[in-house]
């Protein structure tokens, strides 16, 4: 799981390795990121996913190989 910015910081690194059952779906993935990594909870909660480069939703299976990020929401002017 690749992590930008704030999350990325919050995180204190750039990426995460997460474990997840076989055939997972985006939803169950940042439920797992949520679980793993408390720290980015909010970020999950509040944010979304991308798989390979395009929004994802929370059915949408996840496939080894797949680069996924997540996308936290971002404010200021």
């Amino acid at each position: 799981m690749l992590l930008f910015g704030p999350a990325a910081i919050a995180a204190g690194k750039s990426a995460v390795a997460l474990r997840v059952a076989d055939h997972p779906t985006s939803a169950a993935v940042a439920s797992a990121l949520a679980d793993s990594v408390p720290s980015l909870a909010e970020f999950v909660r509040k944010g979304r996913l991308a798989v390979n480069h395009r929004f994802a939703r929370p059915e949408e299976p996840i496939r080894s190989g797949d680069e996924v990020a997540l996308i936290a929401m971002v404010s200021g002017g």
